[in-house]
């Protein structure tokens, strides 16, 4: 598996390596071993057997006592791992070429608000959008889609966080954490990654935290239609209160590594999830001007959903946050000329399409979805007082969809 999605090298943490040996990964990484090359990081060299080729590199992590989640640690950008000077490998290839499996030490359930030191109507207000909670297993989701908000650690490996689910569970414990989930706001389960990625699904990482997420309404982001496999929806099922947020956009070249072709409506995984009567919201978003905006292109992508058993449509447009612009710039060239073409509008610190685009796109997402008989929501569409005029549901981030 970790050959096939082009990994070459794969750095484990010693704190973990017994974790993984134990929950039956030898043969894979035994596997790995034969064509790639791995490194175990530690201050010291494991002293159980280990079944497989490895090198030892003594490695000192200043770990620092500290409340802080994983994305406000990606945000500030600190703690920068050096290792494209040890593997000498350029360091554009260092997310492509590099996996680290590493031990979970910061909190990986975050508080929008708190992120943004805002109480949360105020966040709601200033970010327009409703997004309480979120949780997530991985930095640098492998999809390594161009226009993705957390699109800023090039430079960084693949980071997965082998035992994040136990660091989710002291998270639901925590007073504060345990006072919003009581009022009913659901959880994003991938925010920042997604949990159907071949990657993340190998590492049965949906698995665990469905489990630890036991009696919590969640809803799953996801591109993939690998979460249509038998065995996560047996967990889906089984945690029962759980709905599908499928972003689709059909920007194949915007999404180099999907486990699909994005050019063509997933219809076959849709139908199986909503046969199983877990509920699907289409996400089609971004809407990139000039590349997916086109009426009766959404239109026909929207009929494929309906028949597929969709009932919900939300959407929004591109907003290239101020964070990844550099990112984009180094490795899309191309792609960071056309957004800076069309993203005119500046908000914050984020550009996004004009005003008067954004709210012609959004009358004709609305007409075209009462057209079909289909809800909608929207999500961060920055059209001001129009929104609740236009929008016919909750937003998957609303706790009322619980009530």
């Amino acid at each position: 598996m970790l050959k096939e999605l082009g990994f070459k090298y794969l750095l484990i943490d010693s704190e973990i390596i017994s974790q993984i040996i134990e929950e039956g990964f030898v043969q894979e990484l035994q596997t790995f071993s034969k064509f790639g090359r791995i490194f175990i990081l530690g201050p010291n060299k494991p002293k159980i057997k280990i079944p497989f080729n490895f090198n030892f590199i003594k490695f000192f992590l200043d770990i620092k006592k500290s409340s802080e989640d994983v994305i406000s640690k990606l945000r500030k950008n600190q703690d920068k791992l050096e290792f494209s000077k040890v593997l000498n490998l350029p360091q554009a290839q260092m997310r492509s070429k590099v996996l680290y499996i590493q031990k979970t030490r910061e909190s990986v359930l975050t508080d929008i608000a708190k992120l943004y030191n805002l109480n949360f109507e105020s966040c709601r207000k200033k970010r327009d959008c409703d997004l309480r909670l979120a949780t997530y297993g991985m930095e640098n989701c492998p999809h390594r889609c161009v226009y993705c908000f957390a699109n800023y650690e090039w430079a960084q490996p693949t980071i997965l966080l082998f035992d994040f689910d136990k660091k989710l569970e002291e998270d639901l414990n925590n007073p504060e954490f345990k006072k919003i989930t009581k009022q009913g706001y659901p959880i994003h389960v991938g925010s920042i990654m997604d949990f159907g990625s071949k990657l993340s699904l190998f590492f049965r990482q949906i698995h665990k935290a469905l489990k630890s997420l036991k009696g919590k309404n969640i809803f799953i982001g996801t591109k993939s239609p690998l979460i249509a496999r038998d065995d996560v929806i047996e967990v889906i099922k089984k945690h029962g209160r759980v709905e599908i947020v499928f972003t689709y956009t059909g920007l194949k070249g915007l999404e180099p590594n999907l486990p699909y072709d994005s050019r063509n409506f997933p219809s076959k995984a849709v139908k199986k999830l909503t046969s199983h009567k877990i509920r699907v919201i289409l996400l089609y978003k971004p809407i990139v001007p000039g590349l997916n905006d086109k009426e009766e292109k959404i239109r026909e992508i929207f009929k494929k959903a309906k028949k597929a058993g969709i009932t919900e449509i939300s959407t929004g447009f591109l907003k290239m946050n101020y964070r990844f612009q550099e990112s984009i710039k180094i490795n899309s060239p191309r792609y960071y000329r056309y957004f800076k073409k069309v993203l005119t509008d500046r908000v914050e610190k984020d550009f996004l399409p004009s005003f008067r685009y954004r709210v012609q796109m959004a009358r004709k997402l609305r007409k075209i979805c009462n057209e079909l008989e289909l809800k909608i929501s929207f999500c961060q569409p920055y059209v001001g007082d129009l929104k609740p005029k236009l929008t016919t549901s909750f937003c998957p981030c609303r706790k009322e969809r619980w009530q």
